[in-house]
């Protein structure tokens, strides 16, 4: 019967040699016990039962979980914020379209001849239409509309009767949407003169004299309110229901944001007292 080979001791693995020579066995027994209990925590193995838990090894969370309330004054905001961005944004282009800043002759204003009509805008503008109707509604013949930068101007041909009459102008603003309004103004009729009885006597200087002297202020008046500016009949502002939105939707975020600031950390309100 052969011989059984004896029992190789059990061999850690930093212990093992690599030359070939015979392998160390596993210290055992209560002095080595001793003897790693009394070295420091740095010293022992790492793979030792007896190691207690480094603290600085534990896995620490940058940020603290979200509590429920603070996820809700979140969302809450977040919404608000949402809502404020749907309504503002569509309505800034149409707030940024160009405007007519004046115009000759101006709006409603009574002139006895016109010449020419300028329309000055806020910006420069391209492919203007410029037409020019009377009481009937048939159109007045004009000249072909000319653009230097930001004013636009059509010569009036003929002399207009007395009456009233309306521009309607069609213009590109800068931003490429079209823009239109509509000017009524009104061109007076010249003052009857009644003939004078005849007399021996030679008729004085003094009224004719006075005639050029007094059409002076009319005149003077009429190119005042020709040179005065006129609003955009097709201006175009943010509307008075999106200022309303705005602020009900401001009253509600705070409306929301004080209650989910109330509530407890588990989510349910505190009882009334």
């Amino acid at each position: 019967m052969a011989a059984a080979h004896p029992r190789r001791p059990r061999v850690r693995g930093r212990d093992r040699l690599r030359n070939g020579q015979q392998a160390r066995p596993a210290p055992k027994g209560p002095a080595f016990t001793l003897k790693l209990a009394a070295l420091p925590a740095s010293g022992r193995r790492r793979h030792g039962r007896g190691r207690p838990e480094d603290p600085f090894r534990r896995p620490v969370m940058a940020f603290p979980p979200p509590t429920i309330r603070t996820s809700r004054i979140r969302k809450a905001a977040l919404a608000a914020f949402a809502c404020l961005l749907a309504l503002v944004l569509p309505a800034a282009p149409a707030h940024a379209h160009d405007k007519l800043k004046s115009s000759s002759p101006a709006k409603d204003a009574e002139v006895s001849a016109v010449e020419m009509i300028e329309l000055e805008y806020t910006a420069t503008v391209k492919f203007p239409f410029v037409v020019l109707r009377d009481e009937s509604g048939e159109q007045v013949g004009l000249g072909e509309p000319r653009i230097d930068g930001p004013k636009v101007s059509a010569a009036v041909p003929q002399p207009l009767a007395p009456g009233s009459y309306v521009i309607a102008w069609r213009v590109v603003s800068s931003d490429g949407h079209p823009i239109e309004g509509e000017i009524p103004f009104t061109v007076k009729g010249a003052a009857s003169t009644s003939s004078a009885p005849p007399s021996s006597e030679p008729p004085s200087s003094a009224p004719a004299s006075a005639e050029p002297a007094s059409s002076g202020p009319a005149s003077g008046q009429d190119a005042a309110a020709s040179t005065a500016a006129s609003p955009d009949t097709a201006s175009s502002g943010v509307p008075a229901w999106i200022w309303g939105a705005l602020a009900v939707l401001v009253v509600l975020g705070a409306v929301v944001a004080l209650r989910a600031a109330r509530r407890r950390p588990g989510g349910e309100e505190p009882d009334a007292q």
